[in-house]
């Protein structure tokens, strides 16, 4: 037997091309183990840590395509589901918890910061160039 090397599905070994993805990388079972991937039959049994928070939909989306392209499973669970939690929850939660395979935290974590630090400066930049801007401007 084979496995699908994207998706997981086991096939026998005259298939040509997955028919649930599509993929033609195929790889046995111990490949698909050290790739992260569980077949159907398995149970996944990791557990998942937060590795980052974010406030916003947006910002969740970026951090798990990051999370994601860098072949780290993400789950992104929703710490409240509104501006009023906010207001009436006694304890104030991020919007967004951002989990991954406890084995990959430290990676994610890496990632995270790293675009943290990237947006930051960007940030300072763009505040920069705008007071300098500001400055050029004649004034009415």
């Amino acid at each position: 037997m084979k496995y699908c090397g994207q998706c997981g599905c086991e096939y026998v070994n005259t298939s040509e091309s997955c028919a649930d993805c599509g993929a033609q990388d195929w790889v046995s079972a111990e490949a698909l183990h050290e790739r992260g991937i569980f077949s159907p039959q398995e149970v996944d049994t990791r557990s998942f840590v937060t590795a980052g928070v974010a406030e916003d939909f947006l910002s969740m989306q970026q951090w798990c395509r990051l999370l994601e392209e860098a072949a780290i499973p993400v789950l992104a669970q929703p710490g409240r589901l509104g501006a009023v939690d906010a207001l009436t929850s006694a304890t104030p939660t991020p919007f967004w918890d951002l989990r991954v395979p406890e084995l990959q935290w430290a990676h994610a974590q890496r990632i995270l910061r790293e675009a943290e630090d990237a947006f930051e400066a960007a940030a300072a930049e763009n505040a920069l160039a705008a007071e300098e801007e500001a400055c050029a401007a004649p004034r009415p």
